[in-house]
């Protein structure tokens, strides 16, 4: 299928055409087992939230917001998932440096489908038990110094422009961004597929159906 839920760099226009796209497509099949079929219908109760967020980004401060939530984001994955691999290895001192890390990030687990102001909360605490001894030489074992200053330094702003705009920044920072949805929504609109897909060696309308689906979902 030319859609992969595994790319994981569609920005949120692209998410928000694919999906649309694929909403528009169910709608003119005019087959009811596509049309109320369970995994279309949990697609569309998501979209509903992440539409709500892509409007809320675009008007005031929310697309500054979002693109420093969309940083962050990036940042915190990337290094937890370099900690994740250095501790899939026995070699000393990365291993033990990156599995004293990895309890630290574990604990405080992810920040997929946060709100803005629970994901600055659970950052900021992550960020200071990075900053108790050991943990600075640990990550400097792995190579992450850069990384992590790269993470402060974002947060940093994205803290400072919520302090800076009041009341309408505090009224965003509430809500699920459209950022921490991104997963959920591309992890659903994948399942989607992949059931159309199994569901025409069995079924002619759903034959039909992916053989559309597959053709625009190409053209994004």
């Amino acid at each position: 299928m030319s859609f992969s839920v595994y790319r994981q760099n569609y920005n949120l226009k692209e998410i928000e055409e694919l999906v649309h796209r694929t909403m528009e497509l169910v709608s003119k099949s005019g087959e009811a087992e596509i049309v109320n079929n369970p995994l279309f219908l949990d697609l569309v109760e998501i979209n509903k939230a992440f539409t709500a967020a892509i409007h809320r980004t675009h008007s005031g401060i929310g697309e500054e917001l979002t693109r420093l939530d969309d940083i962050r984001d990036g940042l915190h994955a990337n290094i937890y998932k370099v900690i994740k691999g250095f501790a899939k290895i026995d070699i000393p001192p990365r291993h033990e440096a990156a599995c004293a890390l990895l309890a630290i990030f574990d604990r405080w687990g992810s920040v997929v489908g946060l709100s803005y102001a629970e994901e600055t909360s659970v950052l900021r605490n992550l960020l200071n038990d990075l900053a108790a001894a050991p943990n600075p030489a640990h990550l400097a074992t792995l190579g992450l110094d850069d990384a992590l200053a790269a993470l402060i330094n974002v947060q940093e702003a994205f803290e400072d422009l919520t302090m800076a705009k009041g009341e309408e920044a505090a009224e965003l920072a509430k809500q699920v961004s459209a950022s921490s949805l991104r997963r959920d929504v591309l992890k659903k609109l994948g399942t989607f597929c992949r059931f159309a897909e199994s569901m025409t060696k069995v079924s002619a309308p759903w034959q039909d159906f992916y053989s559309k689906l597959d053709e625009v979902l190409a053209q994004v």
